[in-house]
């Protein structure tokens, strides 16, 4: 019982701090995907700029979930089999900002040519807490009904910021699990 749950604990720890030590270091400048290794994503994310707040309300984003870091594996069971609403296949599209301004949501594939929505956000252009500069953060916290599991208790925040018009870069995370250290 015990022995197990310090185990499991030991191994998440070990492999929260590899994971936050492939990071790298501060690029001069931002280079387009594929990342060949977390720290080249990492630097291409630190090297790119918060988008421009007035060109989001109303857009939408696809996403594609990167394999990169000692996280990776778990990252992706979260993203394409945990967090997708009911109805939805277990698949993560990408992001839509509401056209009120403030507030956005998930896309999940419910069939070949359908989408579901939820997993609602409310966004924001200000400071990262990965380094301190600006970038478009989405809060499921904040949102005007927050998800109660990932907003209310592991409190999810994505940080992302333009590698180039119409390409945003974005760092997931969850407070309940280390927060921006484990992005």
């Amino acid at each position: 019982g015990r022995a197990v749950g310090y185990g499991l604990l030991g191994v998440v720890g070990g492999l929260s701090v590899a994971n936050a030590l492939q990071d790298g270091s501060k690029p001069p400048l931002a280079t387009a995907p594929p990342y060949a290794s977390k720290a080249d994503f990492y630097a291409a994310w630190r090297a790119s700029i918060a988008p421009e707040a007035s060109t989001l309300p109303g857009s939408v984003w696809d996403g594609e979930l990167l394999f990169l870091g000692a996280l990776a594996p778990a990252g992706s069971i979260v993203t394409h089999r945990l967090f997708p609403v009911k109805g939805a296949e277990r698949k993560w599209l990408g992001k839509r900002f509401d056209q009120r301004g403030d507030v956005g949501t998930n896309r999940f594939r419910r069939s070949d040519d359908d989408e579901a929505l939820g997993r609602d956000f409310s966004w924001s252009i200000s400071t990262s807490r990965r380094d301190g500069e600006e970038a478009l953060v989405l809060n499921y916290a904040a949102a005007p009904t927050p998800d109660r599991l990932f907003g209310t208790v592991l409190r999810m925040r994505d940080e992302l910021r333009e590698l180039e018009p119409g390409v945003l870069l974005g760092i997931g995370s969850m407070a309940a699990t280390g927060g921006m250290r484990n992005g």
